[in-house]
């Protein structure tokens, strides 16, 4: 397992449903490969580090790392690399 890849600071970023616009950025918390690659259903050798779409499935596995609640009538949210 790569450590540096389980240092890079990773944040959730929501944009405009209808559009492109960014509208918010929320860190994550400190979270490992191993769950973040069990979330998003990723292979076991992928650092997680394209962006991800973040649905009310992932959101409830990640509840517990993002400061704050995710509205989906508001935007659609990602996991993104800082």
């Amino acid at each position: 397992m790569n450590n540096s890849a389980n240092e890079i600071e990773r944040v959730v970023r929501g944009y405009e449903i209808n559009g492109d616009k960014f509208l918010t950025e929320i860190r994550l918390a400190k979270i490992s490969l191993e769950e973040l690659r069990k979330i998003f259903n990723i292979t076991s050798d992928d650092n997680v580090l394209d962006c991800y779409k973040i649905g009310e499935n992932e959101y409830c596995e990640l509840r517990d790392y993002i400061e704050g609640d995710l509205d989906f009538e508001y935007a659609e949210y990602f996991l993104e690399v800082k």
